[in-house]
């Protein structure tokens, strides 16, 4: 009877050390598969060239964004996956705030289905049919996003995810920082 206990006893370490080591494993994989999504969820500057420091206007794209303190101009085709992922989150509804919409068809055409599919209409968004304004910016990786600050293209960079999307758009807690920040002497409200 104390020989089975102990046999028993001795199984139960076996077994627990196992699983012990496959929880181990499973975590060194759960940081491998988050280190990977994090790679490819991590948007890459883009070079403006000569476009750096232009009014938007000056790249075709509408006149209002020139007076725009913060605004993400977002390029989506109808042929890429993460673009339809993007567009998928943006459908039907109306466009967040500071978020401009343009849609540049791949392989000719108009985009209209894209366009109807996700629903990609208003006043914030425009079709780029012969690529004037992707043209302009040497742009050919999309989705993308066009960073303007206090009425300047500032930046550019990939959108990989809804989720960076997001995270590039204004909050309505940092404009409140940004109007809350007091004035001194020389210097703008909103440096």
């Amino acid at each position: 009877m104390t020989t089975v206990l102990l046999i028993l006893v001795c199984l139960l370490v076996v077994v627990a050390f196992v699983q012990f080591g496959a929880l181990i494993e499973m975590f060194q994989q759960l940081n491998q598969v988050r280190q990977h999504l994090d790679m490819f969820d991590t948007p890459s500057p883009m070079d403006l060239g000569e476009s750096h420091g232009l009014r938007p206007s000056e790249i075709l794209l509408p006149a209002e964004l020139d007076g725009a303190e913060h605004a993400v101009v977002l390029f989506l085709s109808n042929k890429c996956k993460g673009c339809f992922d993007i567009a998928a989150t943006l459908a039907g509804g109306a466009l967040p705030p500071h978020l401009w919409l343009v849609i540049v068809p791949v392989s000719g055409g108009d985009a209209s289905d894209f366009v109807e599919q996700y629903q990609l209409r208003g006043e914030r968004t425009m079709v780029d049919l012969d690529e004037r304004v992707a043209g302009r910016l040497g742009l050919d990786i999309t989705p993308a996003a066009l960073i303007v600050t206090n009425g300047r293209l500032d930046e550019a960079k990939t959108v990989p995810s809804p989720r960076q999307l997001y995270a590039m758009l204004p909050t309505a807690e940092t404009e409140a920082r940004r109007v809350l920040v007091p004035r001194t002497a020389g210097t703008a409200a909103h440096e």
